[in-house]
């Protein structure tokens, strides 16, 4: 990729994540607006910013995310979520088996679960079934 490409993109997504942030540092913020917003935008980019945020929690779960007291239960709803995301992932692929009983189904579906865990967006987008 081109240097200057690289540096417009990430100086754009500064100024995007600063006017997110002014955006919400109010007391009286309501998110209704901005999700409306959202739903307007085309599917695929819907899709696409989904993913986004879908990698911003992500990142918010792993161990490298410094927290305080300000927002170490962002964290901690974080690390639910993609504990949660995995049992499902896990849930559906035994539900597509032949004999979800089977060992060899169970521990394929234990296996799935450890990924997700360790490497959360690995699966993000994409069917394991």
């Amino acid at each position: 990729m081109d240097n200057q490409y690289e540096i417009e993109r990430q100086k754009k997504s500064e100024q995007l994540a600063k006017d997110f942030s002014n955006d919400v540092n109010s007391s009286c913020y309501d998110s209704k607006y901005f999700i409306e917003a959202f739903k307007k935008q085309h599917r695929t980019l819907q899709q696409k910013m989904f993913g986004v945020m879908l990698k911003t929690m992500v990142e918010i779960a792993s161990d490298d995310y410094q927290v305080d007291g300000r927002n170490e239960q962002s964290k901690k709803v974080a690390k639910k979520f993609i504990r949660g995301y995995a049992h499902e992932v896990a849930e559906e692929y035994l539900n597509s088996c032949e004999d979800r009983t089977d060992s060899y189904y169970i521990n394929k579906a234990e296996e799935f679960k450890k990924d997700i865990i360790a490497n959360p967006s690995i699966y993000i987008g994409l069917s394991i079934i």
